[in-house]
């Protein structure tokens, strides 16, 4: 009897297993529709890294963690270096380079590049996706996975394309040019006409930093979470996956004190768009915090990724908040607070901002086991009451004043204790119903005191792939969000207030895309050790 029964049970997982997959497979086509953002996470940093919110114009400095996304500029000082990694690659810039994000949604990932040296490693495209690089003289887009470096030359007019696995084509003015794997091209100018292409470069300092941070994060299995979550990569590091009955596979942080919860040890930003956004301080902080769900037990928090088999998507934050500027939350002393506590497995997580159906759907079954009906139902009336698991865990909520939470401080610096009665009391929001200030858009007030010149700022490029119009500043979107706190505005209320990039160049839509300029065959290149390549020294940045 019990051999038939394991039989039975067997049976019946697997057929659930398959519904999933089936029913997964249909939402994920239904999305490929949709065209959404998504974001890149700066995941690394070295030296004076300077950041730029899209549509301000302080810069301050760069915070490890957070996520970037368009419109958003990065400018490393002499001697820095950082890392933005994306769901299917990873960028990274050498010292002296300025870099912005033009576009960057599920189908397009477009940057531009006027001054500096970055590499770029593409681990996969997928069907309809665009990678896609702007320079002063050239745009190049990615047609295959693979390593490519691209060096901005501003003193010389010149654009540098390395590729060592890959292939692409270069777009000018009127003409195109493809370029395989094993080769090294400079062009000068915009018609793509005065080039050059040698022999692959020795490699130099800055190739061979790239391929140490290859190095650490090929090694790390993606067998218990998707590959496309970013992050992942630094969870095997810093904790150890663990089998839990009903749950499957979860990961357990190491180095966390004994009354740690997620989301206390980092700060809260606003990003246009998107809303309140989490940024962990760990540097293991970002897969965990906007994917999956948290889940006390045996006296421990435990992260559960998403189904595999699902293409995750990102999220700000996972939580539920406890209070807001609509109700006087009483925290320690202070009359005004706010609290939240991580969303469980199985609960709905409820977008701030404007989405689709398909999108709703998508960002909870990516993340967590949940009954697509159900989602399906919360998405019809967001006014159905959830029941939270942990806002019942002892030391699971965290609290702070309202002026923590809108000023960017430090949250573990500044955590208060909440009442029993003010718990039970106050109302429970997947909205955060508090408006942001101008800090909370910059995130912090510490300048770096490097920033590019204004030649560099400016300098025009050439596109392929029209990118939309810039993101607003924030002054002019501000007096719309107090209408309705905690609110990100809508794709066409940003619109009305956006403007367009005056410094890029649309010559390159007048290519013809087929035939492109050949090219001799070239060998795969292989990435041998070799001494440090001399580089030209890149024009000086100024002091803020």
């Amino acid at each position: 009897m019990d051999k038939y029964l394991s039989y039975f049970k067997w049976i019946t997982h697997l057929f659930l297993a398959f519904f999933l997959l089936i029913a997964a497979s249909f939402t994920n086509a239904a999305l490929q529709n949709d065209t959404y953002p998504t974001v890149a996470r700066l995941s690394y940093t070295t030296g004076k890294i300077s950041f730029l919110p899209a549509g301000e114009k302080k810069w301050v400095k760069a915070i490890l963690n957070r996520p970037i996304s368009r419109g958003d500029r990065v400018w490393t000082a002499r001697q820095a270096r950082l890392e933005l990694q994306l769901s299917n690659a990873v960028i990274r810039t050498d010292s002296l380079t300025s870099l912005k994000v033009l576009n960057l949604t599920n189908k397009i990932t477009q940057v531009k590049l006027t001054q500096g040296s970055i590499v770029i490693k593409v681990q996969r495209i997928k069907p309809q996706h665009i990678y896609e690089l702007s320079t002063p003289n050239l745009a190049f887009t990615f047609k295959k996975p693979g390593y490519y470096r691209v060096d901005v030359d501003k003193t010389r007019n010149a654009t540098v394309i390395t590729v060592r696995r890959g292939e692409g084509i270069a777009y000018g003015e009127k003409t195109s040019f493809r370029i395989r794997a094993g080769l090294s091209c400079r062009f000068t100018g915009k018609n793509l006409q005065n080039r050059q292409c040698p022999k692959l470069p020795a490699l130099d300092n800055f190739d061979r930093w790239c391929m140490s941070r290859d190095k650490l994060l090929e090694h790390v299995s993606a067998k218990y979470v998707s590959s496309e979550v970013i992050g992942y990569a630094e969870l095997e590091k810093h904790g150890q996956w663990k089998t839990i009955k009903q749950y499957g596979t979860v990961w357990i942080p190491r180095t966390v004190q004994k009354k740690w919860a997620p989301y206390r040890s980092g700060q809260w930003i606003w990003v246009s768009g998107w809303g309140w956004t989490w940024v962990d301080e760990q540097p293991w902080g970002f897969a965990p915090f906007h994917y999956g769900r948290w889940l006390y037990i045996e006296q421990q928090w435990a992260w559960v990724p998403g189904p595999l088999e699902v293409e995750p998507i990102y999220a700000p934050a996972l939580v539920a908040f406890i209070g807001g500027t609509k109700f006087k939350l009483q925290v320690g002393s202070q009359t005004n607070g706010i609290a939240w506590f991580p969303l469980a497995p199985g609960e709905v997580y409820i977008p701030p901002y404007q989405v689709s159906q398909n999108y709703f759907i998508q960002v909870n079954i990516s993340n967590t086991i949940i009954n697509q009906t159900y989602v399906t139902n919360i998405y019809n009336n967001q006014n159905v009451d959830i029941v939270y698991q942990n806002i019942n865990v002892t030391d699971g909520i965290t609290a702070v004043p309202l002026s923590t939470f809108v000023q960017s401080e430090p949250v573990a610096n500044n955590v208060v204790q909440i009442s029993e009665e003010e718990i039970q009391s106050a109302p429970i929001t997947q909205v955060a119903t508090v408006a942001p200030e101008p800090i909370s858009v910059l995130g912090t007030a510490e300048a770096t005191g490097a920033i590019p010149s204004s030649e560099v700022l400016d300098e025009n490029t050439i596109v392929k792939n029209e990118p939309p119009p810039e993101p607003a500043p924030f002054a002019e979107e501000r007096k719309l969000l107090e209408n309705n706190p905690g609110i990100p505005l809508t794709e066409t209320e940003l619109q009305k207030l956006q403007t367009t990039d005056a410094n890029v160049t649309q010559t390159a839509a007048e290519v013809p895309e087929a035939p492109p300029a050949e090219v001799p065959e070239a060998p795969p290149a292989e990435v041998p050790e070799a001494p440090p390549a001399k580089k030209q020294p890149p024009e000086e940045e100024q002091q803020q």
